[in-house]
């Protein structure tokens, strides 16, 4: 688990690390991009040195409530376990893992009152996945969940309008079609996996002012999600690490590098950006 949590730690640490290690490509300052190195280490280390020198005295005590505690979390690396090894077992390995997480321990913990209720709950979510397991609803349960999400998605503001490239060849078709039509590019780097790139999609590119902002130009989106030897020499071709990454081109096809956006902005800074970048 402690090898594979570098998978769960990967996306949170990518955009603060790779905003650093950019400045120092770009700018050659190798103090103060050491220093943001340092503070970095500092920030995910210190907090771990708190909790392990104080904790006996911070921390509550010990009792039977604990068994409860130890029982939740157990339940829960055991899930976090699953996940993890979804990535490489078959689909119906991995819903016979859930199913047996969903109901065998769950089941243990509604001999308590006060737990019936919840496992309640997951058991009939188990249930679900043994139907999907056993492959009657294979197909009609994802796409039931498919429905739910795309309902959920329709009552927000829609995000923006991207249109996917996969491959560097593809990027480059568009930017010499939007160079025809003399409009800049704007290129976001989008992963589902990636907490931040989720956030801009949903705060940021639903915000009027921005749609509003970027009606004259091509946006475009590489989804990099699935990490394929594409995807890797798509982002080599901008020398970055992962997303969340929003570069702007100009309209005769250069990137204005001094523009690019590493990690999370809100609406407010994004369009003091994309005025630098874009100036009317």
């Amino acid at each position: 688990m402690g090898v594979f949590s570098a998978l769960i730690i990967g996306p949170c640490v990518t955009a603060p690390l790779a905003g650093a290690l950019l400045y120092i490509s770009q700018t050659g300052d190798a103090v103060l991009g050491g220093a943001a190195l340092f503070s970095l280490g500092l920030g995910m280390g210190t907090p771990l040195l708190l909790v392990g020198t104080f904790a006996g005295k911070l921390l509550p005590r010990t009792g039977s409530w604990m068994e409860a505690v130890k029982a939740v979390f157990g339940i829960g690396l055991l899930a976090v376990a699953i996940g993890l090894l979804s990535r490489i077992i078959p689909v119906k390995a991995t819903l016979a893992l859930w199913l047996m997480l969903a109901t065998l321990p769950v089941f243990l913990l509604m001999r308590k009152r006060r737990w019936r209720i919840a496992g309640f709950t997951t058991i009939i979510y188990g249930v679900l996945l043994w139907l999907g397991f056993s492959g009657h609803y294979t197909k009609e349960i994802p796409a039931l969940v498919c429905s739910a999400v795309e309902a959920c998605e329709a009552s927000l503001q829609p995000t923006l309008a991207f249109k996917k490239v996969s491959t560097v060849a593809d990027f480059q078709a568009q930017l010499e079609m939007a160079q025809r039509q003399n409009k800049p590019v704007m290129l976001d780097f989008y992963a589902d996996w990636c907490t931040s790139c989720v956030e801009l999609k949903h705060s940021t590119f639903t915000d009027p002012s921005v749609h509003e902002a970027l009606s004259d130009t091509v946006i475009l989106q590489a989804d990099v999600t699935q990490h394929t030897e594409a995807d890797k020499a798509f982002l080599k071709q901008f020398n970055l690490i992962g997303p969340p990454a929003i570069l702007f081109f100009s309209p005769a096809r250069k990137e204005l590098t001094s523009f690019r956006i590493i990690g999370y902005v809100d609406a407010k800074d994004f369009l003091l950006t994309v005025g630098k970048a874009f100036p009317l």
